[in-house]
């Protein structure tokens, strides 16, 4: 955490504890301004759940800690899923700044523990590149709640289409456009394409985060051949 904290990082959303990385298996915690969202992931985290909680706590001087233990992973550990406010509570529709933007998320409901905060560097990347190839009109695949939607634009993009499965994450996205000030009749939200005849579209950069799928058996099965991984193919219904 001493080390995060000279790392002047553009946002204010930040993880702090990042499991084995940090000497601490199954152990994550994200600081999303003044509330930190934990996942206790093994059953050793699970045993020390109250003091890491008061630990973490004393360390960022905050007072509130939502828990976020719902990955499938728990039950390898024979531990149920688990989630809610562990200390202190408060809404969990939060707004955090990253760079020059905003971003609306719900740590009750977002993936991971509300955010890919992961992304943060891609999506300042990705603005730039937009800027200087003076680009137009971009596709952000998989968009989630837009965070490489809103890059886009940062990025002077005059029109973005963003897809994903997920009504409720579309919607987020665009608010988050919203959020940030730019011209919501710009932006596209056509949720499932294959699930409607695919309107033409001629994007000049497109910012794909595939969905995860390699913690899947069935998907590793299915990806995998004699020869090594296979490339993915695109058909009527989907991937394959």
């Amino acid at each position: 955490m001493a080390l995060r904290a000279r790392l002047a990082v553009a946002s204010d959303g930040v993880r702090l504890v990042h499991g084995e990385s940090d000497g601490l298996p199954g152990f994550i915690v994200d600081r999303y301004g003044d509330t930190l969202v934990a996942q206790f992931l093994s059953a050793g985290a699970e045993r020390w759940k109250a003091q890491l909680a008061d630990a973490m706590l004393q360390a960022t001087g905050l007072s509130r800690l939502y828990e976020r233990s719902d990955a499938s992973s728990r039950g390898l550990e024979g531990l149920p899923e688990v989630t809610g406010w562990l200390r202190g509570e408060g809404p969990t529709e939060l707004t955090i700044a990253e760079h020059d933007w905003k971003f609306s998320l719900d740590i009750a409901t977002g993936h991971k523990t509300g955010f890919y905060l992961d992304q943060r560097e891609s999506r300042a990347r990705f603005a730039g590149w937009v800027r200087r190839t003076g680009a137009r009109r971009v596709l952000n695949c998989y968009c989630y709640t837009g965070g490489f939607t809103v890059a886009g634009f940062a990025g002077g993009a005059t029109e973005v289409t963003s897809i994903d499965s997920s009504g409720p994450a579309l919607e987020r996205a665009r608010a988050n456009v919203a959020l940030n000030g730019f011209d919501a009749a710009r932006a596209e939200f056509p949720g499932r394409r294959r699930e409607r005849e695919p309107a033409p579209l001629r994007p000049e950069p497109a910012a794909s985060s595939t969905p995860s799928c390699s913690t899947r058996p069935s998907w590793r099965r299915r990806w995998r051949t004699p020869n090594g991984p296979r490339a993915p193919t695109r058909t009527s219904t989907g991937w394959a």
